[in-house]
């Protein structure tokens, strides 16, 4: 018969302690407030029939998404796309 692992160990402990920090920090900011960057495909002129929504715990993280979904949804190619396109879209990302 196996028995479960023993919660004391120093592996559970490790793994539970990371985990509530990781945990904490995707949640939580130094104020207290949940953190989260949030982005609506069809907030962007022209792309109104989209329904993709991306949210993120970092900007940079939400920039990811965005440009994977515009190079596999919309055939676009993120690296030619021209600063005033991505200032478009920062401004319709949400701190949230």
């Amino acid at each position: 018969m196996r028995h479960p692992p023993d919660p004391t160990s120093k592996a559970a402990i490790e793994d539970s302690a990371l985990f509530f920090v990781d945990t904490a920090r995707a949640t939580v900011s130094q104020e207290g407030e949940a953190m989260a960057y949030s982005y609506c495909c069809k907030d962007y002129p022209g792309m109104e029939a989209c329904p993709a929504a991306f949210t993120a715990e970092t900007e940079a993280e939400l920039w990811k998404h965005i440009e994977l979904h515009g190079a596999t949804a919309h055939q676009e190619e993120p690296d030619k796309w021209s600063s005033e396109d991505r200032q478009q879209i920062k401004n319709l990302i949400h701190e949230m």
